[in-house]
């Protein structure tokens, strides 16, 4: 992990993927696939590309201005 294979490789993320998420921890026993993937979600944080709800991010609700807030609020 700190070596100089994974420092180029972390460097690199962003020309090879649209989106990264990154979690580790020190276990005594190898989690399972889904107490790994829960752990991610939860506690990863997010190194490259936009939100995503799927992976556990909070994703700001989007805001259409006029569509949403009615006109006198808007223009006040």
């Amino acid at each position: 992990m700190r070596g100089e294979a994974h420092s180029r490789a972390m460097k690199s993320l962003s020309e090879v993927s649209r989106y990264v998420k990154v979690h580790g921890y020190f276990a005594d026993e190898i989690p399972t696939i889904l107490d790994a993937i829960k752990k991610w979600k939860n506690e990863g944080r997010r190194v490259y590309g936009s939100p995503q709800e799927k992976c556990g991010d909070d994703v700001p609700k989007q805001k259409n201005c006029w569509e949403c807030e009615p006109f006198e609020q808007v223009y006040a």
